[in-house]
């Protein structure tokens, strides 16, 4: 099955701008949120500040926390980088595959969410790691045409 038709310059979305949209609104989403919550991680350990700051202050296992938020972060610049220099269909396997990690990892630890009564915010994010999951799909999809060929 042929991947669908570019629509005519100037009309309407392109399967190419589709694309360039969801690599830019996930590499938004990654790198700022990962990055304010690497900072509210340090500043809950060091000050007690920020959301989690009561629970995370002095914990040493912040660390955890910051490390993965942080590399969210950097995961995010690279997915920016990646939709302006070289947006090759790989890329969108690559940002399913993050949303993927980290979605899943909620998932896994809710009792976590629940046990800090976070809940509401953990859920919100959890829906939104799936849904670039399944956004980057398909673009994945539509950009390799049949979805048999990973570039």
């Amino acid at each position: 099955m042929a991947s669908l038709p570019e629509t005519q310059q100037g009309q309407g979305w392109s399967t190419s701008k589709l694309r360039n949209t969801v690599l830019l609104l996930n590499g938004l989403f990654l790198t700022g949120m990962g990055g304010a919550f690497a900072c509210f991680d340090l500043w809950g350990y060091y000050l007690g500040g920020g959301p989690l700051g009561p629970i995370l202050h002095n914990l040493l296992y912040t660390i955890g926390f910051f490390e993965a938020h942080a590399l969210a972060c950097i995961l995010g610049l690279l997915l920016l980088r990646a939709r302006r220099v070289d947006p090759a269909p790989m890329w969108h396997w690559v940002a399913a595959v993050i949303h993927l990690l980290l979605g899943s990892a909620n998932l896994l630890f809710w009792p976590l969410a629940v046990q800090w009564q976070a809940e509401g915010p953990e859920l919100v994010v959890t829906t939104l790691h799936g849904l670039f999951v399944i956004a980057q799909l398909i673009c994945w999809w539509l950009a390799t045409g049949d979805g048999r060929k990973v570039e």
